[in-house]
C-alpha cells in the first residue's frame, strides 16, 4: 500500500507554486494499488480529491485531503 503522508506540501505539484498543504497525501504509481487503498479507514472517512499533474487546478488554501 502507498504511504499516506500528513500535512503534505503541494507547492511543487501546482503550476503557480503556491504554498498549500494537504491534510493527507497519497501518491499512486499504479492502478494495482487502488483496491487496498480504497479500503483504508483514512480513505473511507475523508473527502478525496484526485489530481493528475496539478496544472489544471489553482490551490489557494489548505485542502482537507488530496490523493495524487
Amino acid at each position: 500500500m502507498p504511504e499516506i503522508k500528513t500535512n503534505y506540501p503541494l507547492q511543487s505539484l501546482n503550476t503557480f507554486g503556491i504554498q498549500v498543504n494537504a491534510k493527507y497525501y497519497i501518491k499512486i504509481d499504479s492502478v494495482n494499488q487502488l483496491p487496498e487503498l480504497v479500503n483504508d479507514p483514512i480513505f473511507l472517512k475523508n473527502e478525496v480529491l484526485i489530481l493528475g499533474g496539478g496544472s489544471n487546478i489553482l490551490l489557494t488554501k489548505k485542502y482537507k485531503n488530496t490523493g495524487y
